[in-house]
């Protein structure tokens, strides 16, 4: 399918005409539009330790903007909610957790009863992994991320503890009842319920009855199940844009589900274009 791809290696970025007129789909009717960002990697730059990541400069002051011309502007990520609100402004709804957590405007948490009884096991399984971190020395400098709904083990510091990694999260998932999920540097154990950034989208699309177009940006295999999903919003007769913030670690199938290639440092840009387009007094 036709792809503009927006990719620059010499000095001067002239990526806004570009990105206007890629984003015409989305911007046609902003009132219709749904904007949908992942945060780790898209609108903050990917860190080492996860727990220090924050958005890019001037992005939270354009979510603010952008919440009051297009349907709805929402941040879908694997972070849980609670982290998410820290940074974000409460206009921004929040699917946290892969869609297990969402805001419920009022700056709370809901978490839906089919993930809930879930969270003994996660809980028992994060025990578990910590326990197996502090005893096992072939595990040491893994790091263990208690989500509360869920748990990730990340090796991003140690990128050789992989193998034993993907092996403990095997039968802690056993153990357990849990699922073991791949991710970026590390390996996360999830509730055996159907959920990924896709469903939220059909969610958000579903609850949102006069979507006509949906705008998708993120940079890693978590965002393909949204890909997939404007495809097959796309065959359903809504206009989509899938947008891939291209990096080091951008999967091959990222890239190739995406309308749009942008590298990191044009996810302002690209905050920018959507406003001008809305806002055209300031563009």
């Amino acid at each position: 399918r036709a792809r503009g791809v927006v990719h620059h290696h010499h000095g001067q970025l002239t990526a806004p005409a570009h990105l206007r007129s890629a984003l015409e789909p989305v911007t046609r009717r902003p009132g219709g539009a749904l904007v949908l960002f992942d945060f780790d990697g898209t609108l903050s730059p990917i860190v080492d330790d996860p727990l220090r990541a924050e958005p890019r400069p001037g992005v939270v002051e354009r979510l603010e903007r952008l919440t009051q011309s297009y349907l709805r502007v929402g941040v879908v990520s694997g972070r849980p909610v609670a982290f998410l609100a820290r940074f974000l402004p409460r206009a921004v709804h929040l699917s946290g957790l892969y869609g297990m957590e969402e805001v419920d405007g009022h700056g709370g948490a809901v978490v839906a009863d089919r993930f809930l009884r879930f969270a003994g096991p996660v809980r028992a399984a994060v025990v578990d992994a910590i326990g197996a971190e502090a005893t096992d020395p072939g595990l040491e400098g893994l790091e263990v991320e208690d989500k509360g709904l869920s748990l990730t083990m990340h090796y991003r510091t140690r990128p050789e503890l992989g193998p034993r990694v993907d092996t403990l999260a095997s039968r802690l998932a056993l153990d357990h009842g849990l699922e073991v999920r791949p991710a970026r540097m590390s390996v996360e154990l999830h509730p055996p319920v159907p959920t990924d950034k896709g469903t939220v989208v059909h969610h958000l699309v579903d609850t949102l009855p006069h979507t006509d177009a949906v705008l998708f940006v993120g940079d890693d295999v978590g965002d393909i199940p949204a890909f997939e999903a404007l495809g097959a919003l796309r065959a359903a007769g809504r206009r989509t844009l899938a947008v891939a913030v291209s990096s080091s670690e951008l999967d091959a199938r990222g890239r190739d589900g995406a309308d749009l290639l942008i590298r990191e440092d044009e996810v302002v840009l690209l905050l920018d274009a959507l406003l001008a387009a809305a806002e055209p007094s300031h563009g």
